[in-house]
């Protein structure tokens, strides 16, 4: 065991010792929508860390890396005529995913990227997995956590699934365990605990594997069971894993036939319970867990869904759409929920003005837009304030609109950027008014995400 593994378990004990019961029930915030456009194409975010790096696929076949505010990037392994796509990121910057060339015969499957420095663009290989010929051996690292142990998914020379059900990633060394049949999709930061599924029976059945690199692990199935008179049982998927060992997925409800989000906590082995569906919809999947928070999302029916309540007790949680959470009007409709961050951040698939795209949801909005003063005289200048309802988790930049030659940001400018930083919730700016005859009635438009607030002044002769 290293170090530094050594350390940071220490300090986590302290944490999780600290933590209250995950789950627990709050009010569900409202966000912004940015659209995440990777390099002109479209998007589709896989990940995103605390950092709000957002890692996907876009529409050339190729992994990217994003944040708000920076000029989207491809992660390239600089390797000539390699396909390779990206699907989580952890709090390093560290890239998972899997690539391949037909043209080397030493090509790589399973990958991890790191870059050159954090929030870097040059990223290079330090680890791979696979055959003498990629091509016999895909596969693709799903989960990477912050201590460098990632898991994912393989198949051997005849496509029978394996999987790598964990890695020690180093730029030196790498130790993996291949088991047969199992698919791991989620590893916690703390303990390395992983979920997945066995793909080896049929129907298949989620599983779940505590301890894992500290031998013995086992590996549990996740029980099932019946709520209300409806039986929830397999074919089961578990698709994330929190540090309180809170495991979502999605089983087979007796009732509709289609799946049904669900929530299991691996410390108590209780059957796991129904998160529900959306109105008008009869299938759902939850995708990942908040440890945070306690905040799941997922998908139901063609709408992305955010869930709150206790885990431990389900039936007391509520299901919400997401499209609800944002601002009307706003052009959006989100589709589905993949990931999302300790600061409830989340990211997905949906359509912004009727074409596809990827998007961000941030759980910080404008709450207003106020002028220091409801009235000018016209030649003097104004001040006023942004206030945003929570702590802009990184440096946020409002645009404000006077659509009039009256008040303005400079002759012949009648829109400017206000950067909220990082941690603030407010910012302030100035503009400027005209001499005019009478008095003149401007209206000012603060937008972020979608959102929209006004403020309304006089300017005066």
């Amino acid at each position: 065991m290293t170090l530094r593994r050594i350390v940071t378990l220490i300090a986590v004990c302290a944490v999780v010792a600290a933590l209250p019961r995950l789950g627990f029930a709050q009010a569900v915030p409202q966000y912004s929508i940015i659209n995440v456009n990777p390099t002109g194409t479209i998007g589709t975010p896989t990940g995103i860390n605390d950092d709000y790096q957002v890692v996907g696929n876009d529409a050339t076949g190729k992994g990217f890396v994003w944040m708000p505010g920076v000029p989207s990037f491809h992660f390239d392994p600089t390797v000539s005529d390699t396909h390779y796509y990206a699907y989580t990121i952890n709090n390093l910057g560290e890239v998972g995913g899997t690539a391949w060339n037909t043209a080397l015969s030493a090509a790589v499957s399973v990958g991890v990227w790191a870059p050159s420095t954090y929030f870097g663009t040059t990223y290079s290989l330090i680890y791979s997995l696979g055959g003498v010929n990629a091509v016999d051996w895909p596969g693709a690292a799903l989960a990477l956590n912050d201590d460098d142990y990632l898991c994912g998914t393989l198949q051997d020379s005849s496509m029978a699934p394996k999987t790598f059900d964990g890695v020690e990633v180093t730029s030196t060394t790498a130790v993996s365990y291949i088991a047969d049949n199992y698919e791991y999709t989620g590893i916690s930061n703390i303990f390395e605990d992983m979920c997945g599924t066995n793909l080896g029976v049929s129907p298949t059945q989620a599983i779940f594997s505590p301890n894992f690199f500290t031998p013995p692990s086992t590996t549990t199935l996740l029980a099932g069971g019946t709520f209300g008179g409806v039986t929830y049982a397999t074919p089961s998927v578990a698709s994330g894993i929190d540090d309180a060992d809170n495991v979502v997925g999605a089983a087979h409800n007796s009732v509709t036939g289609n799946s049904e989000a669900f929530a299991w906590n691996g410390r108590t082995g209780a059957p796991y319970g129904p998160l529900g569906f959306l109105h008008n919809t009869d299938y759902s999947v939850a995708n990942a867990i908040n440890t945070s928070t306690g905040i799941v999302i997922g998908q139901s029916g063609e709408h992305a869904f955010l869930w709150s309540g206790d885990v431990t007790n389900p039936s007391a949680g509520a299901m919400t759409d997401l499209n609800s959470l944002v601002q009307s009007n706003s052009g959006w409709r989100l589709v589905k929920a993949v990931g999302l961050n300790d600061d409830g951040a989340i990211v997905g698939t949906g359509y912004y003005q009727q074409k596809q795209a990827g998007f961000i949801a941030i759980p910080v909005i404008i709450s207003s837009i106020t002028m220091d003063s409801p009235s000018v005289v016209g030649g003097n200048t104004l001040a006023g304030t942004i206030t945003l309802d929570a702590p802009a988790p990184f440096d946020m930049n409002v645009t404000v609109t006077t659509y009039s030659a009256s008040l303005n940001f400079g002759t012949g400018i009648y829109s400017a950027g206000v950067v909220v930083l990082a941690g603030d919730t407010t910012a302030r700016f100035v503009v400027h008014s005209t001499s005019v005859t009478v008095d003149t009635p401007v209206t000012l438009k603060a937008t972020f995400g979608g959102w929209r607030r006004y403020a309304k002044v006089d300017v005066l002769p």
